[in-house]
């Protein structure tokens, strides 16, 4: 298994959660390579979410016919406001997925398609704002037993 590397760029908010994948592209499907991710990123949700998450774990990218499969175990804590008694507190998540990468051209050719691979590199960071928010929940609670605002 290889270790890829991340991309020299970085995005306007400073992340860098664009991968190289050049070792993956052009080689046998079946081998695969991973990155290790230790870096907070830009709220997904600022109206939200009180923090800029740092996200630790692990993805393993393996090559398919056509396609890149990354295949994400990653750990984080966001800020959220208690839907019952409006404190700020944080909530670990885990989030456990995959996702498949395609070539950029082949966009061209189904447009509905959200991942992308462009020179070599895929960027990672909207694949994870996404299931960070998808594991938030709709009504987030402190902790189960909150009693709501106080009245004095």
């Amino acid at each position: 298994m290889k270790k890829l590397s991340k991309a020299k760029s970085r995005s306007q908010s400073g992340a860098n959660l664009k991968i190289n994948v050049s070792d993956l592209i052009g080689k046998s499907p079946g081998i695969s390579g991973t990155v290790e991710i230790s870096q907070n990123i830009p709220s997904p949700d600022p109206d939200n979410l009180k923090n800029e998450p740092e996200i630790l774990g692990k993805v393993t990218f393996t090559k398919l016919e056509s396609s890149i499969l990354g295949s994400f175990d990653l750990k984080s804590q966001v800020a959220l406001l208690c839907s019952r008694c409006s404190k700020e507190f944080k909530l670990p998540i885990h989030l456990k997925y995959e996702q498949e990468f395609s070539y950029a051209d082949t966009k061209q050719k189904n447009p509905d398609l959200l991942y992308t691979i462009s020179e070599n590199n895929l960027d990672i960071l909207p694949s994870i704002n996404q299931e960070t928010l998808l594991a938030i929940p709709l009504k987030p609670l402190c902790k189960k037993s909150c009693q709501g605002l106080k009245i004095q």
